[in-house]
This record gives structure tokens, sequence and C-alpha cells, in this order.
């Protein structure tokens, strides 16, 4: 007997990503890519299990970004991707808040945090569709 096994369904993806502003500068804050040297990309994370976007942004805003905010963050939008066949494989939901006060990153942390203009997210991002539409 020849038994096909069945694939279990892969979980779809969640993940946030976050577009912080400096008001009074109206610079964007960016971080060091773990995975690509040299480039800058916008806080994000994928969710916990069960985790709402909004219980996610506002782990990014501490444990990624290091920022305090006054304001809640406020829904951009949510992108959704998909394979090669066109079936959704994840959700992204991007939000935009304004940063109130930096926090010290942990010591462990290596990451470079840098505020950049607009037209230098702008450049960071051109290879980031999501994070480029965002903006």
């Amino acid at each position: 007997q020849d038994k096909k096994k069945k694939k279990k369904p892969k979980k779809l993806r969640r993940a946030v990503g976050l577009v912080v502003t400096d008001p009074k500068t109206q610079r964007i804050l960016m971080l060091s890519s773990r995975k690509r040297e040299g480039k800058f990309v916008l806080p994000r994370a994928d969710c916990g299990e069960d985790e709402p976007f909004e219980q996610t942004a506002q782990r990014i805003l501490l444990h990624e970004a290091c920022v305090q905010t006054l304001t809640p963050a406020h829904r951009i939008g949510v992108f959704v991707e998909a394979n090669k066949k066109g079936k959704t494989i994840a959700h992204h939901c991007m939000y935009q808040v304004d940063c109130h006060k930096e926090l010290l990153p942990p010591p462990d942390d290596h990451r470079q945090r840098v505020w950049v203009t607009f037209e230098e997210a702008q450049h960071y991002t051109e290879d980031r569709n999501m994070s480029h539409v965002a903006l």
C-alpha cells in the first residue's frame, strides 16, 4: 500500500513593522540589519503565537526600537504576501508611531540605531517592498 503523506498546512506568518518618527526632526528610526551587513531596516518582528498585531507593535517599540511613546501606534496598513502560486503565506501589519523618548538598548544588543531623513529611509528600503510602500 502506497500511502501519500499529507503535508501539514504551514501556519500563516504574521509580522509587524514600525515607522518610528521623531516629531521634532522628522527623522525616521532604522536599525542595522542582522542579515545584511551595512544595511539598515525598519524595526520589525514576527508575532508570537496568537499575539495580536498591536501587542507585537508594543513589544517591538520596547525591545527592538528601544523607544517610549505617549501615543498609540497608528496602523498604516496590512500587506499580504503570497507565494508563486498566489496562495497567501503572510500578513505584515505596518504601524507608524512618534518617538517620545529613546531608551538604552539591552547590553547584549549589538544593533546600531540611526535616525535618517525620509529620503535616506526610502533609499535603504528600495529592496524591501513593504517597508518602502509603508514609508
